[in-house]
């Protein structure tokens, strides 16, 4: 119940920390943009665990008289109850399964364009030069289309090697993670493209 609970305040501050980066406007601010995501974020995780406690005020002299309830539950009742729960941890566990099987898919699709690539260096970067239609980074490895005309590979290169020194394949890996216990919650997605 209370990993329940936990998953709802979740919920409701990666919603409410999604929305005030909408609200805020990042112009060309990409540093601080990611600073802000990646912060809010962990933000969410760290906050429902914090208990803020309270003085509560004595309450002297009342008394409350409820009066007794019986309450019977057969147990056809039960065994529906726990066929429902049944489906549904198998229904919450049912995209997670499907998510890092895509991701493994990704992984897998990595290593099968690294065999085919050409290898190049750039300091302590990798640059393959692959089949693909897409230029990416993964790390300290960067995946550069052969499919880049001459005059805009040098560009493209310089684009991947920023996302590489800041190391953003961590950001959209930690991502990820959370989309596996957050996969409901529509404003991961939104953190994701951002």
């Amino acid at each position: 119940m209370e990993y329940l609970i936990y998953q709802i305040k979740l919920s409701g501050l990666i919603s409410i920390y999604y929305l005030i980066y909408r609200i805020i406007y990042f112009e060309n601010r990409f540093q601080f943009k990611r600073i802000f995501l990646l912060a809010s974020l962990l933000l969410a995780i760290i906050t429902p665990f914090i208990h803020i406690h309270t003085n509560k005020l004595p309450l002297d002299n009342v008394q409350i008289n409820l009066p007794e309830v019986i309450v019977n539950v057969n147990s056809a009742v039960k065994g529906i109850r726990n066929a429902n729960n049944f489906w549904l941890f198998w229904l919450m566990l049912l995209f997670p399964l499907l998510y890092i099987t895509q991701l493994f898919n990704q992984i897998h699709f990595i290593f099968k364009l690294k065999r085919n690539a050409d290898v190049s260096y750039s300091g302590k970067y990798k640059i393959f030069n692959i089949n693909a239609n897409d230029s990416f980074t993964f790390f300290n490895c960067l995946y550069i289309s052969r499919n880049i005309e001459t005059q805009n590979r040098n560009v493209v290169i310089k684009h991947e090697l920023i996302h590489a020194r800041k190391l953003h394949s961590i950001d959209i890996l930690f991502i990820d993670f959370l989309i596996l216990i957050q996969w409901y919650n529509p404003f991961i997605w939104f953190f994701k493209r951002q």
